[in-house]
């Protein structure tokens, strides 16, 4: 991240959502995972008040959210690297994940509570960001990015949307959405969408648009 990015960080209005609740300095950051049912807060120095919500904790809808919608299973966990990209450069950004750290498919009770949580949670998201990895064909993402390109000009929600370039079906999200929802781009890396993700941020929260953020 570029110094002239932090020192805007370091000058946010303070008329912005949650500045009240951001100190100037570097502070402790809070993200939330989950084992099952029993939840565990990790802090961790050198950032500001992150949240990262993981299935199946409810969260209440306050504040800036982004929905990480995208492989959860048979695929690296891309979502962990765009956490820590988040934490340093989207201070305050909600992220709800819906991948988990222990998950039983083979458990109807828990696959039933984790659809609904993510019915739920791509609701009550101020964005989307869907991402479809090489490893995996994602038939429920696509389902969801199908719904959202048609809903997201009525809620007013913003959707971001990226494609590994070996991932199968490219081509189709990339026509299809050039037909439904021609304003949103098809990304083809985490950097990438990354990037989209940070600049909609500032220019949505915190009063700039030039931001600097890549996947290490």
């Amino acid at each position: 991240m570029s110094a002239s990015s932090k020192d805007r960080k370091r000058s946010r209005p303070t008329d912005a959502p949650g500045a009240d609740l951001l100190p100037l300095e570097p502070v402790l950051k809070k993200t939330k995972t989950v084992d099952h049912d029993n939840e565990v807060e990790h802090l961790a120095a050198h950032h500001r008040h992150f949240f990262h919500i993981e299935a199946p904790t409810e969260w209440d809808g306050t504040g800036p959210s982004i929905f990480l919608a995208g492989g959860i299973s048979n695929c690296a966990d891309w979502q962990s690297k765009l956490a820590e990209k988040f934490a340093n450069d989207c201070p305050n950004l909600v992220l709800l994940n819906p991948r988990r750290k222990n998950f039983d498919v083979a458990d109807h009770s828990e696959s039933e509570r984790q659809i609904k949580w993510e019915f739920n949670h791509l609701r009550k998201a101020s964005a989307i960001l869907f991402w479809f990895p090489s490893e995996t064909l994602c038939p429920i993402t696509l389902f969801e990015l199908g719904q959202w390109s048609a809903l997201a000009a009525l809620s007013g929600k913003s959707l971001f949307v990226g494609c590994d370039p070996q991932y199968q079906r490219k081509m189709d999200v990339e026509i299809q959405l050039s037909l439904i929802a021609p304003s949103v781009r098809v990304v083809q890396s985490l950097d990438a969408l990354a990037e989209l993700v940070c600049s909609w941020y500032f220019d949505r929260f915190q009063g700039s648009s030039q931001t600097q953020c890549a996947i290490q």
